[in-house]
């Protein structure tokens, strides 16, 4: 596995960027697909603002499990906001999930996904 993952902040603004990759070239199935092979991404932008700190995040979780040619791009894209008061820390974020192209029709494989967590944590 080579887990790579790059941070860069200038003042408030803040860029982080993971790209595991996990090899696997020996281990293959019946069909010849190598099975441990994967690749995905996240990318977050966050701008601090006291206690309040807007985010964006683009990740590509559900990573490609088998060739690489068979890789498609199903991005998840989330934008959010983390709150502080007091000793309660809480994140409200939308989550949209981009279905996957069907390579023969050349629609999409699936439907939009979406959903709104909430959590919070509070220290003692």
């Amino acid at each position: 596995v080579i887990d790579n993952a790059i941070k860069y902040q200038l003042g408030a603004f803040k860029v982080w960027l993971s790209v595991p990759v996990l090899l696997d070239l020996v281990a293959e199935d019946d069909a010849g697909n190598n099975n441990k092979t994967a690749l995905g991404f996240v990318l977050k932008a966050s701008y601090g603002l006291g206690s309040v700190t807007p985010w964006v995040k683009l990740s590509q979780t559900d990573m490609t499990m088998g060739k690489f040619a068979e890789f498609q791009f199903v991005p998840k894209i989330e934008a959010g906001a983390d709150f502080n008061i007091g000793s309660c820390a809480m994140t409200v974020n939308l989550e949209a999930t981009i279905p996957s192209i069907n390579k023969a029709t050349g629609l999409p494989a699936g439907d939009l996904g979406w959903r709104i967590p909430f959590s919070a944590k509070v220290s003692f």
